[in-house]
C-alpha cells in the first residue's frame, strides 16, 4: 500500500512539474526601429485585454502570459512615445509557445510552434537584457555625475560585454541548424546597420569599441560562411540579407583601416588638387607640426570648428605649425565658396575624393582630424578646444 501511495505521489509530482507555468509564450525578432514596446493582446471585438508587455531590445523580444485566452491573441509592436502600431501578428491559438519574425512591412515571415525554439530565442533576449540593464545603470550614474559609481559600473560593463559576446557565440553554435540562428543573424545585421552595436561600447570611454565591433563582426561572418546550412542561407537571401551584408562589409573594412590609423602610425600619403587646380602631395608639406583636417562645405560641425582652427593657426604658424584643410566636396564651386565665406586663410587647401579617403584613412564621418609630427607620424586624433591647443604647443617645443 505504501508503495502504491509513493508511486502515486511521484506521478503527481512529475505531472505537476511538467505543466508549464506559462500557457502562452512568444519570442522573436522585429527588424526595424528603436524605442519600441511589445504586447500580447487578446481582442474581443472592440475590447482589448493586455496579457503581457515587454520591450524590444536590439530587435529581440520575449513575452509570456500566465493564462491563455478564448479570444484571438496577437503580438503587437508599438512606438514608445506615440503608441503607433508598427507591426502585429495574430496567433493561431491563445496558448502554446511560438517563435515569430516580423519584417519591415509588418508581414509574418516565419512562424513555428515549439518550446525548444521559443527557449532558444528567449535565451538571446535574456542575453541582451542583462547587457541592457547594466548599460542603463551606467547611463543613470553618468547623469548623476557619481564618478565612483560610474567607474565601478564601467568595469562591470566591460565584463558584461565580453560575457554577452561569449554567450551569443555559444547560443549560435548550439542552434547552427535552426531557424533561430538565421533570424538572429538577420537581427544582428540590422543591429550593426543601425549603429546599435556601439551604444553599449561607447559608455565605457577607455574601451576599444572598434576592437569589440570587429571581433563580433568576424565571428558573425565566420558563422554565416561555415555553420549555416543552404536552407537557412536561402531564407536569408529571400529577406535581402545580402544587400545589407554588402553595406556593412564595406563599413567594417573602413573600421579595419581606421584601426591602422592609431597614434604612432605613419599617416598615408595622398595627392590632391589645390585652389589653383595644381596637384600636390600631403607629405610634401614641410612643417614641425601639421594639422590634417578633413571637412566639407555641407558639414555643419566642420565649419563650426574652423574659427578655432584658424585661431591656433594664427597663433602658432610662425613656430612651424601648418594646417592642411582637405575637403571631400563633390562640387568644386561649393568648396571654394565655403572657403571664401568662412575666411579660411590657410596656406594649404586640398580637394580629395571621399571614397579614397575612406579607403586610405578609414574615415566614416566628418569632421576627421589628425595631428602629425614633422615625419608625418600621427601624434593626435580628433582633438579640439584647449586639448588641441596644448598638443600643438607641446609638440612645437
Amino acid at each position: 500500500m505504501r508503495l502504491i501511495i509513493f508511486l502515486f505521489l511521484v506521478f503527481f509530482c512529475f505531472s505537476a512539474c511538467s505543466v508549464k507555468q506559462d500557457a502562452l509564450r512568444v519570442a522573436g525578432l522585429y527588424d526595424k526601429g528603436t524605442q519600441l514596446d511589445v504586447y500580447l493582446v487578446a481582442r474581443d471585438g472592440v475590447n482589448k485585454d493586455t496579457l503581457s508587455k515587454g520591450e524590444v531590445l536590439d530587435g529581440f523580444f520575449s513575452l509570456s502570459a500566465k493564462m491563455g485566452s478564448k479570444h484571438p491573441v496577437s503580438v503587437e509592436i508599438c512606438q514608445k512615445k506615440t503608441g503607433r502600431n508598427m507591426g502585429s501578428l495574430e496567433l493561431p491559438r491563445g496558448e502554446g509557445s511560438y517563435l515569430v519574425y516580423l519584417n519591415q512591412d509588418s508581414r509574418l515571415n516565419w512562424q513555428q510552434e515549439g518550446d525548444l525554439l521559443y527557449e532558444d530565442m528567449d535565451s538571446y533576449y535574456q542575453n541582451h537584457l542583462r547587457l541592457d540593464t547594466i548599460s542603463r545603470n551606467l547611463r543613470n550614474a553618468s547623469a548623476k555625475t557619481n564618478k565612483q559609481t560610474h567607474d565601478s559600473l564601467a568595469k562591470e560593463l566591460v565584463k558584461e560585454i565580453e560575457s554577452y559576446m561569449a554567450n551569443e557565440q555559444n547560443l549560435m553554435k548550439r542552434n547552427a541548424a535552426s531557424y533561430v540562428s538565421a533570424m538572429v543573424l538577420q537581427g544582428k545585421l540590422n543591429y550593426f546597420i543601425s549603429g546599435g552595436h556601439v551604444k553599449h561600447f561607447s559608455l565605457q570611454r577607455s574601451m576599444d569599441r572598434d576592437k569589440y565591433s570587429l571581433q563580433e563582426w568576424e565571428w558573425l561572418m565566420s558563422y554565416y560562411r561555415y555553420m549555416l546550412n543552404d536552407s537557412l542561407k536561402n531564407w536569408l537571401k529571400e529577406r535581402y540579407f545580402f544587400v545589407r551584408l554588402g553595406k556593412m562589409s564595406a563599413d567594417m573594412q573602413v573600421m579595419q583601416v581606421n584601426r591602422m590609423m592609431d597614434i604612432g602610425h605613419l599617416a598615408p600619403n595622398f595627392s590632391m588638387t589645390d585652389l589653383n587646380g595644381n596637384v600636390f602631395k600631403m607629405h610634401d608639406i614641410k612643417a614641425k607640426v601639421k594639422f590634417l583636417d578633413f571637412w566639407s562645405s555641407w558639414c555643419g560641425k566642420c565649419r563650426a570648428d574652423m574659427p578655432e582652427v584658424m585661431q591656433y593657426y594664427n597663433e602658432f604658424r610662425d613656430q612651424g605649425f601648418e594646417v592642411l584643410a582637405v575637403s571631400v566636396d563633390y562640387i568644386e564651386k561649393s568648396w571654394k565658396e565655403a572657403i571664401k565665406m568662412d575666411k579660411l586663410d590657410f596656406k594649404y587647401h586640398g580637394l580629395f575624393n571621399r571614397s579614397l579617403l575612406s579607403y586610405l584613412y578609414g574615415v566614416a564621418a566628418l569632421p576627421a582630424t589628425y595631428l602629425l609630427d614633422e615625419h608625418n607620424n600621427i601624434i593626435g586624433k580628433n582633438l579640439h578646444g584647449q586639448e588641441l591647443r596644448e598638443a600643438i604647443r607641446e609638440n612645437l617645443k
